[in-house]
């Protein structure tokens, strides 16, 4: 089920073109920092979307502020095709960035990529194109203290938030998403 029109800031760098979300940086349309968010926030769901980037990108879920993600969740896009060896683990396309490297080889390619995010209760977890690339609890011990780059208590971080493709930018780069389906869960279901 597909969630209606996007609000977004800075909604002028994005673009529909072909059916997709796109972004193409140029001169007109410098990049960094672009975010472009659903109108309402989620707790529970099941989410697919394709995506194609050849620069750094990632879907948060269950985001608070729009503006200010790095708080939150974030499945990584790398966007690094060619220095792949480059990107730390727990950054490389599916991760949970700073906070879970993918458990297997689940590889990317520079033509559309699909991601299967899953956020029931305090499990969320991820498949790269069919492959799971992460599943975290966040019941267990470790998440109730500081973790990954932000030293946040993961544990503590509220359930319900904002859906948010997000543009971190290479000038003259191409990002884009498409086929965005999201399935509401009952909570905790």
């Amino acid at each position: 089920m597909a969630v209606g029109e996007p609000s977004c800031r800075r909604r002028k760098n994005w673009k529909v073109e072909d059916g997709a979300i796109v972004l193409r940086h140029t001169e007109e349309r410098p990049a960094w920092h672009d975010l472009i968010y659903l109108d309402e926030k989620f707790e529970n769901f099941h989410l697919s979307l394709d995506w194609k980037a050849e620069c750094n990108s990632g879907v948060f879920v269950r985001a608070g502020v729009p503006g200010t993600p790095w708080a939150y969740l974030e499945i990584a896009i790398s966007g690094e095709y060619k220095n792949r060896k480059r990107v730390p683990p727990d950054q490389a396309d599916g991760a949970l960035y700073s906070l879970a490297a993918p458990s297997r080889d689940a590889p990317s390619h520079e033509g559309w990529n699909n991601f299967y995010i899953i956020c029931d209760g305090p499990i969320i977890s991820c498949m790269l194109n069919g492959i799971e690339t992460f599943r975290v609890d966040f019941r267990e011990e470790k998440w109730h203290k500081p973790q990954g780059k932000f030293k946040l208590v993961y544990a503590n971080l509220p359930r319900e938030g904002w859906v948010v493709l997000q543009d971190h930018g290479s000038k003259g780069k191409f990002l884009g998403f498409k086929n965005i389906k999201l399935k509401v869960l009952a909570s905790g279901k």
